[in-house]
């Protein structure tokens, strides 16, 4: 399957590199170590039962942990009811589940078919050497991807398509080394666009097309200059397997030199009321007792959540909101941070700065020259631009239409009442949520898809009031599952009468709220559960 899977794909890269670059290149492969540079090195363990190598999305899991691989699980095994009454607290349980507790690596879940060295895809199709896939087809080398197509070597994209090497997009087709499109085609070597197709080495711009460096060409200009750097880029390629990357241009362009006017900004109001009656409601609704202060429990809520980062605009020193890890990985050691601005900045940039007419013709494919003519358009920001219509937002990094009452929160997407979350698209009531997407009133839930009132869950689909929890699907009202579908009143992936379960829970979630009004934290977590100590 493998083979087929592989097949299949390189032929849609082939057909996705005669799109952007005119021609073929070679195959799929043969660019591994280039499109893997915005994906990262996965998680490899080894198998507790076969001591073959797994493949993870996360590295949270604890150092102790026993691991399978998703072709090791029998999930029609029945297990044996636990003893209800040495069940008496969570340590007990944990104590107690221990032997049923095995972290699963290359989950795929739902309706997924043709997934190879892959992890965390659910209802997706032919996707090759890539992490955290929904609702996609054709994807490879590339992580946290959503409603996507023919993708390579992408990271966080939402309904994009036929894209290389873009990161932080959302709608964008034939696209290549872009950072924060929405709604863009056709365009290369871009950040922080909108509204935009047909545009190359250009920052910030909303509604053009037929740009470069920010300058507006006539068709034919723009296709002259375009195809001979097309053909450019594909000798490149072809050669050495790669090229220079949007953030090499950027870096190369070293401290800016312009005085930029700004607007003057209107100090937008902000509810904080809103997210504490949402945090209130959630708690209610999960451990029976609703906890207040939501600020007190950061920490608790960021623990395997990457947090924002806040930083300063190299041109003004006003605040700019990082979406955490991913933007930090992916600049490295780079000096990027040279020309990092804000999203009302950026969008300022697009409108008054654009490179001079008679610079076109030192544009070539030559990272040199490319920065130097490109000096005062080239910026990027990393708080990303809110689309449409939005509400009470502190802190939050690129929402979309209609989103509201969201708080100190990476890549948002859609939806309201958040938290120290990062990307919960199209979902409610979400706190210390990582990539859990269609889901509503949520505390700690991880690379998920359609969870209701769950907490601690990891890698699961379509379960409602779950707890603790790891690889499941369709299942409810249950505890402590691991690698089970289809059950109700479980512990330890066992059923109880429900009169037993509903005791036993009553127990555990006022253990839980307790524990966390009294300390702000909790000891176990799903990701150190399969250890009897925690680490």
């Amino acid at each position: 399957m493998m083979d087929e899977t592989y097949e299949k794909l390189n032929r849609e890269w082939k057909s996705t590199c005669k799109l952007l670059f005119g021609g073929e290149i070679g195959n799929l492969n043969d660019y591994k170590s280039w499109l893997k540079t915005y994906y990262g090195d996965s998680k490899i363990e080894k198998s507790a039962i076969s001591k073959k190598e797994i493949h993870f999305s996360s590295d949270e899991y604890c150092k102790k942990a026993k691991y399978l691989s998703l072709e090791e699980v029998d999930f029609n095994k029945k297990y044996d009811p636990l003893n209800i009454n040495e069940l008496k607290d969570i340590d007990s349980i944990v104590e107690a589940v221990q032997d049923r507790i095995y972290y699963t690596g290359g989950a795929v879940l739902g309706s997924s078919q043709a997934v190879e060295t892959s992890s965390d895809v659910s209802d997706s199709h032919y996707i090759y050497n890539s992490d955290i896939v929904a609702d996609s087809k054709y994807i490879g080398f590339s992580k946290n991807i959503r409603s996507g197509e023919y993708l390579f070597g992408v990271n966080v994209s939402g309904a994009s398509s036929y894209a290389i090497r873009i990161v932080y997009c959302s709608r964008t087709k034939r696209c290549f080394e872009t950072y924060g499109g929405w709604y863009a085609s056709d365009c290369y070597y871009t950040s922080n666009i909108s509204d935009c197709s047909n545009c190359m080495f250009s920052f910030g711009l909303v509604n053009k097309s037929y740009c470069i460096g920010n300058l507006q060409l006539s068709k034919d200009e723009y296709t002259k200059i375009k195809n001979k750097l097309l053909e450019d880029m594909r000798e490149k390629l072809k050669k050495e397997k790669k090229l220079f990357s949007l953030f090499d241009v950027i870096e190369k362009s070293g401290k800016p030199d312009i005085n930029l006017k700004l607007p003057t900004l209107k100090n937008e109001e902000f509810d904080k009321k809103e997210i504490e009656k949402g945090f209130s409601s959630t708690t209610s609704i999960l451990f029976g007792k609703p906890l207040g202060g939501v600020d007190g429990y950061q920490k608790f809520l960021e623990k395997h959540v990457p947090s924002i980062r806040l930083s300063k605009s190299c041109l003004t020193g006003n605040k700019v909101v990082e979406p955490g890890y991913i933007f930090e990985s992916i600049i490295g050691e780079q000096k990027v941070r040279d020309r990092i601005i804000t999203s009302n900045e950026i969008s300022t940039v697009g409108e008054t700065q654009q490179i001079d007419k008679s610079d076109l013709n030192k544009i070539r494919w030559d990272l040199d020259s490319l920065s130097d003519v490109l000096q005062k358009v080239v910026f990027i920001s990393p708080d990303l631009l809110n689309v449409g219509q939005t509400k009470n937002l502190f802190d939050v990094v690129g929402v979309g239409e209609g989103t509201s009452n969201c708080y100190k929160s990476g890549l948002g997407g859609l939806g309201k009442y958040w938290a120290f979350s990062h990307w919960t698209s199209r979902s409610s009531y979400m706190y210390g949520a990582l990539l859990t997407w269609y889901s509503s009133f949520c505390i700690k839930t991880y690379n998920s898809k359609k969870l209701t009132r769950c907490f601690e869950v990891d890698a699961s689909e379509n379960c409602s009031d779950l707890y603790y929890s790891h690889n499941c699907e369709n299942v409810h009202d249950s505890m402590f599952c691991f690698n089970v579908k289809n059950l109700r009143n479980a512990i330890g992936n066992a059923p109880l009468p429900s009169t037993d379960y509903k005791k036993i829970k009553i127990n555990i979630l006022t253990q839980i709220a307790d524990e966390l009004e009294k300390k702000k934290d909790l000891k176990w977590d799903i990701y150190n559960i399969g250890c009897v100590e925690p680490i």
